[in-house]
């Protein structure tokens, strides 16, 4: 039994996604659609593609964490892959940067690419960014890891 395959193009410069099977072509073009379909259907990417990100996600904390960071990151308007094996691939530093220099995700990964592997170094030890570096570390271990006095105990 022979397999089909099908690849796609997206093209954001004339808004269009070619679809080629063989020899067969399909160019769909965006200006093809209705209003109302437009709106379904890019409430169903939306849907698709900060779903996808909790795909392989374990733990509702990390699910939390991967959904948001999806949501944040297109906000921002970065589109590429986001997730690594059911986790967020955001560097974790442009994460804690973001949030303790009150930046947009967007704006933090921009100003590291700027910084040198020493400065991204005196970065992480400045106490703002290890406070949200901890506070990650906390939600990443989730309640199932359980309190301190687990460890206080005889």
């Amino acid at each position: 039994m022979a397999s089909r395959k099908m690849s796609k193009e997206l093209n954001t410069t004339n808004d269009t996604v070619t679809f080629t099977v063989g020899t067969h072509t399909l160019v769909v073009h965006s200006s093809d659609f209705s209003e109302a379909t437009l709106r379904r259907l890019t409430l169903h990417g939306i849907a698709q593609k900060i779903g996808d990100q909790a795909a392989g996600v374990a733990s509702e904390s990390d699910i939390v964490e991967a959904i948001n960071t999806a949501h944040a990151l297109l906000k921002d308007n970065i589109w590429g892959t986001t997730r690594r094996s059911g986790a967020a691939k955001v560097d974790k530093l442009a994460l804690a940067l973001a949030t303790a220099a009150d930046v947009t995700v967007g704006e933090a990964i921009a100003s590291l690419a700027k910084l040198s592997k020493k400065q991204k170094m005196a970065l992480r030890r400045r106490p703002e960014i290890i406070t949200e570096l901890a506070k990650m570390a906390l939600a990443e271990a989730g309640p199932e890891a359980g309190g301190l006095s687990a460890f206080l105990r005889p």
